[in-house]
């Protein structure tokens, strides 16, 4: 090798050694972030799981309700992930293992609901599955939640979602339906331009009142409850929607 050649060699070398030790720095002092346990994929939307995916649900709903509807997508988030990791450390997973105080945190108490939802439920689902489930749930929770810490964009989904397939199981400690919401079922229902009227007028005096985040979680909650139905104004509820989350992001 000529003297330039092993020269030049020298100082990429050298170089390389400089990045790398650069890039290694910034690692330590920026860690990466944990992998993301979200399910993207379709293999647990079969009907297969439906009964799994009702329990969890109804499970975290129930949890809701009971806690006079304080919890927010973020603890749900929170509960999920901590029974995956117990899941796939095959720790104790029965509701009677857990903690019992009234200093009990928000995961603790939608874990609790959730386990006692599954028991009914015995063996018929493997802990892959049951995982593949809660990393599909995380999925939804994603699309539906809505930014911003204090936000139900998710939960508000599920109660409508809830409140269709099974009216019985929400129970009666909860909110107060918004007349948003009444006029909005009345527009799908029945495709009822007036009541589409009175609804777009209502949303936009919401917006103008600083009630954004309000009419974000009453649109989830009618996108849950006409999701499966060919209604023709689901679109436009969820562009109201969607709109919301992007002017919330500027």
């Amino acid at each position: 090798m000529k003297k330039a050649d092993r020269s030049k060699q020298l100082k990429r070398t050298a170089k390389l050694a400089k990045r790398k030790a650069k890039l290694a720095k910034e690692k330590k002092r920026n860690p990466a972030a944990a992998p993301s346990l979200i399910y993207r994929g379709t293999k647990y939307q079969t009907d297969e799981f439906t009964q799994l995916v009702y329990a969890t649900e109804s499970g975290i709903f129930e949890a809701h309700e009971e806690s006079g509807r304080r919890l927010v997508d973020r603890d749900v988030t929170v509960a999920i992930e901590t029974v995956i990791r117990r899941l796939r450390k095959n720790a104790p997973l029965k509701a009677e293992t857990l903690p019992d105080s009234q200093d009990e945190g928000d995961a603790e108490v939608l874990i609790r609901a959730i386990l006692a939802h599954w028991e009914p439920l015995g063996s018929m689902y493997s802990r892959e599955q049951r995982i593949g489930v809660l990393r599909t749930l995380l999925g939804s929770i994603e699309i539906w939640s809505q930014r911003g810490p204090s936000r139900r964009g998710y939960l508000s989904f599920l109660e409508g979602f809830l409140g269709r397939i099974d009216p019985g199981s929400l129970t009666a400690g909860g909110g107060e339906e918004t007349e948003l919401v009444e006029i909005g079922r009345q527009w799908l229902r029945d495709n009822d331009g007036e009541a589409r009227r009175e609804f777009m007028g209502l949303a936009e005096s919401y917006q103008d009142s600083g009630r954004s985040a309000e009419l974000a979680q009453n649109c989830r909650q009618l996108i849950g409850e006409f999701v499966d139905t060919a209604s023709p104004g689901l679109f436009e509820i969820m562009s109201v929607s969607a709109a919301l989350e992007y002017s919330d992001a500027e």
